[in-house]
């Protein structure tokens, strides 16, 4: 049966439909998708990339019964490494997925949270506190050059090893001279800047659990002098952060459409979000329905 099948002509998913052969995990999964707004063919997506892109590399990591397992050559070549003996050593335990995260310690009984103490967005996995976690995936983008980028933050654990080392991507020049030309020295104040002294603002905000298998977003919006005017979260279902990021931006604007404010600032912290925003996706990507709704609420604005 098509998708449009499972939807009402308001728009929403018709449970009545659905509930009845679903399990609640699958339910949560399916409650996390908006319905497309439009009526479109239905289309096949590659899930193992973020921008749902088929890829021979990542075809064949997947055929493999741990995507996480790294190629066997990798071990020779860590020990083939040339720093010190405790960077080897800890390439190894990274590889191996041995780093002490909360994930790890969630896992093994030592804590009751397994979020990253520094961002508080999602699982603190070995993947996550070393590249994932916002402060540290904008640390490497100044070091990875933009074209790399799709691949150098879709891989697993072993792939993304192996991919690093093969591409010398940690000892090679043009990685050093992209450093050079791209990062810079600056001082930010962290804070609430008021809008313009006709607007109100919104800040937006998703967050995405792996332990619970669950998400959720919330927005607070405040006029031009501070003064707070609402604000509101609730639970999406089971997704990944950027859908969490863009159903908080959807949400606030609607929130803020129904509350009769139409001139309006929205503050969002993910680059990624904004970036699909901006300019725009395939409609075969999976943010594609969150996306549209996003800048058909703006364009209404």
């Amino acid at each position: 049966m098509p998708v449009n099948f499972f939807i009402t002509p308001s728009g929403g998913w018709d449970w009545s439909k659905i509930d009845p052969y679903v399990n609640r995990d699958v339910h949560d999964s399916i409650a996390a998708f908006l319905p497309p707004a439009q009526r479109r063919h239905d289309c096949v997506r590659w899930r193992r990339t973020h921008d749902d892109n088929f890829s021979i590399r990542l075809a064949y990591d997947s055929l493999s019964p741990n995507p996480n397992t790294p190629r066997p050559t990798i071990w020779s070549k860590i020990w083939k490494c040339h720093v010190h003996e405790r960077i080897r050593f800890l390439i190894w335990l990274i590889t191996h997925g041995k780093i002490l995260t909360n994930s790890h310690r969630h896992h093994r009984n030592l804590t009751d949270n397994a979020t990253c103490p520094r961002c508080g967005r999602a699982d603190e996995t070995v993947l996550h506190a070393l590249r994932d976690c916002d402060e540290v995936a904008e640390l490497w983008m100044r070091f990875i050059a933009p074209q790399r980028w799709n691949t150098f933050f879709s891989l697993e654990l072993g792939g993304w090893i192996d991919w690093n080392r093969l591409k010398d991507t940690i000892t090679s020049n043009s990685m050093m001279n992209n450093m050079k030309a791209n990062s810079s020295k600056c001082v930010r104040w962290i804070g609430w800047e008021p809008p313009n002294h006709d607007r109100v603002k919104c800040n937006v905000d998703g967050s995405h659990f792996e332990s619970i298998r669950d998400a959720a977003c919330g927005d607070v919006a405040r006029d031009a002098s501070g003064n707070f005017l609402f604000s509101f979260c609730h639970r999406i279902g089971y997704c990944e952060i950027i859908w969490a990021e863009l159903r908080g931006i959807v949400d606030g604007l609607e929130k803020i459409w129904d509350k009769g404010f139409r001139k309006v600032t929205i503050k969002c912290d993910s680059d990624v979000a904004l970036e699909l925003v901006s300019n725009g996706v395939d409609d075969n990507h999976q943010c594609s329905a969150l996306v549209q709704r996003v800048r058909s609420l703006i364009d209404r604005h």
